[in-house]
């Protein structure tokens, strides 16, 4: 009984799954293997989900692969609610297949065929005949009415995941979609085909781009002289910083006043003046010197460079609340005298 709760709450039944179980009928995290009578029509269940996992995901994704690839018009499609299988649509995805969320819609189950073996008699077995045939005549209505969606555009198979398995199911189409009839259902094939070239070149290089970006965050850059083009790259990062009211001082009509594109900024940064380099700099110096605070050696370089551009500002504004120490300076040195004369008095 305790083992049997024990497989019950910590084991995966095998048989749930459609991979190929043959390596694990040798398992040592197979039940089976440690079971003194083996149900040899079961496959057991799985203590290892971390492995279990991993193969139905492979399995999932293979799977659904020939299926694209042997019907390159059938979309990969998730549903809109919680569908799960969630590491298989990301790991289709970074190979380059689109992967579409949307309501998702099932083709009817057909109808079981009675058994006789299961009645009691004939006369229930009459009777679930006559209702099979009845499920059979609706079955095959229902299927002519998708099939007749599917010829008129206004519905489309698609792939998904359902029961640890590749399940064909349909969506419907938009109003828009509808109209192109099958001029455009010959078309889907080779826009999807170009559609997924296009995101394959895209992963490449993303891929290229994470990578190179460890790489010289962990790396020291070799030692030599700073190049032309790495003092343009720096402008390009210190432009990030240009306050808005400079925009017009290098773009004549910025089509954002709140935000400089990279398109803005690398055009900027091939045509630059050493008068707009000067602003650029102190644009960036006061960004973020001006997130000083308090008593700190930022906060003395922030006034320094305030003394070294606006002195007479700064005077002002050191003198007014230097004032206000002065004067609250004195009231305490007065406190303090009282306090000490009177602790010398008791004394």
């Amino acid at each position: 009984e305790f083992i049997k709760r024990l497989e019950n709450n910590y084991c995966t039944d095998l048989n749930r799954y459609r991979f190929d179980k043959s390596q694990c009928a040798q398992c040592p995290f197979n039940t089976n293997c440690y079971s003194l009578f083996p149900d040899e029509k079961k496959n057991g269940k799985c203590l290892n989900m971390n492995c279990l996992t991993e193969r139905n995901r492979q399995f999932l994704v293979e799977s659904c692969k020939n299926i694209i690839i042997e019907h390159p018009d059938i979309d990969i499609c998730k549903s809109t609610y919680n569908s799960g299988y969630e590491e298989v649509y990301a790991d289709l995805s970074e190979q380059g297949f689109t992967v579409d969320e949307t309501s998702i819609r099932s083709f009817p189950d057909t109808p079981k065929t009675p058994v006789r073996e299961e009645f009691e008699d004939d006369t229930e077995y009459e009777t679930a005949k006559d209702e099979y045939y009845t499920e059979m005549a609706d079955f095959h209505s229902n299927m002519d009415n998708i099939e007749q969606m599917f010829s008129e555009g206004k519905a489309k198979r698609i792939v998904t995941f359902r029961d640890n398995a590749p399940a064909i199911g349909y969506v419907y189409l938009t109003a828009n979609s509808e109209t192109t009839g099958k001029a455009e259902e010959t078309a889907i094939p080779v826009e999807k085909l170009e559609k997924q070239d296009r995101r394959n070149k895209e992963i490449a290089v993303e891929n290229i781009v994470d990578d190179t970006r460890k790489y010289i965050r962990e790396t020291d850059i070799p030692q030599s002289d700073f190049t032309e083009f790495e003092d343009k790259l720096l402008y390009f990062v210190m432009l990030e910083d240009l306050k808005n009211e400079h925009f017009t001082l290098f773009l004549e009509n910025p089509p954002n006043k709140w935000h400089l594109t990279e398109d803005d900024r690398i055009a900027i940064i091939n045509n630059l003046t050493e008068e707009q380099k000067t602003l650029i700099r102190r644009d960036f110096l006061v960004k973020h010197l001006s997130d000083a605070f308090g008593v700190s050696k930022k906060s003395y370089l922030m006034l320094e460079f305030a003394r070294l551009h606006f002195p007479e500002t700064l005077a002002e504004t050191e003198c007014r609340y230097n004032e206000i120490y002065t004067k609250r300076h004195e009231r305490i040195t007065e406190r303090l005298t009282t306090l000490k004369n009177e602790v010398q008095e008791v004394a």
